[in-house]
């Protein structure tokens, strides 16, 4: 995980009557593929600097198992809390492979884990947890100001195409705001932001005001399926369909929904939807 690889394919396919291409982030990383690979660039030098790192997630996480790989390569130690008391490290794959890479999983409610966004991932909300002076916080998903960077690397594989609409999956929208950053102000290419998280309020409102001050056009999607982890019959089926049909395999949570809003949205010109892959294990998206 030293650098980034060379530029990730961009592939053309025609699925559902619709033709574009997509940007296979997917294929970056064995485990950590897709913008969690490029997230988790921005951080590594605290990671070096830290005794352990302590992050945040819920049982799907694809940013829990991609920075316990990091971790278990740098050979530091990592706790993580997981929204909800009622989990275990046996509740889904993510959280498994967590466990298996010898992470520390701590289970909160959760309203103390909607407690702790709201305060930016405080750990004085959780008095009862010792921390050393030099443990690494990395928020939920990753975010910070450290995962820009990585993420800007994204636009500079594409500057030379001309895109005329660029889609991508969102969760913590830190994905969204590294991309806005590299592009130059007043840029041609309109961005669309898909939110797998349903009632996105602080991400929408810092994605759409970073796209206003940089002059470029950008629409965000709040997620209409039910939220994070929820996928529907028709999502389901729409994934279902595609890798059949173009070999190409979706992870559950990101990229269907961004793919289904693609094929209900009236488009005209290039359009370029962002594969981010996501938790990646034996081959198995899950």
């Amino acid at each position: 995980m030293d650098k980034l690889p060379g530029p990730t394919p961009l592939e053309t396919v025609t699925f559902e009557g619709r033709t574009f291409r997509i940007k296979r982030d997917d294929l970056l990383h064995p485990v950590i593929c897709g913008n969690k690979w490029r997230k988790l660039q921005g951080w590594r030098p605290a990671i070096e600097d830290s005794s352990e790192v302590i992050s945040f997630g819920g049982a799907h996480s694809n940013h829990l198992p991609a920075l316990a790989c990091v971790l278990s390569e740098m050979k530091r130690p990592g706790r993580f809390f997981i929204r909800g008391e009622e989990l275990n490290a046996q509740s889904s794959p993510s959280l498994r492979y967590c466990a298996s890479l010898g992470m520390q999983l701590n289970f909160i409610s959760r309203a103390t884990y909607k407690n702790l966004r709201a305060e930016d991932w405080s750990m004085s909300l959780l008095p009862d947890v010792e921390t050393s002076s030099d443990a690494l916080v990395i928020p939920e998903g990753g975010f910070g100001a450290e995962v820009l960077s990585g993420c800007a690397h994204i636009w500079a594989e594409l500057q030379q195409e001309q895109i005329d609409h660029f889609i991508l999956p969102s969760g913590t929208g830190a994905t969204a705001l590294g991309v806005l950053n590299a592009m130059p102000e007043g840029a041609s290419t309109m961005l669309h932001v898909v939110s797998a998280v349903k009632g996105a309020k602080r991400e929408r409102e810092r994605i759409l005001t970073a796209a206003t001050q940089r002059n470029i056009r950008c629409v965000f999607q709040d997620d209409p399926h039910g939220g994070f982890g929820r996928i529907p019959e028709k999502i389901g089926q729409i994934t279902t369909r595609f890798t059949q049909q173009t070999g190409i395999p979706l992870n559950r949570n990101y990229t269907p929904k961004a793919l289904e809003y693609l094929l209900r949205t009236d488009l005209s010109g290039t359009v370029v939807l962002l594969h981010t892959g996501g938790f990646n294990l034996s081959g198995d998206f899950e």
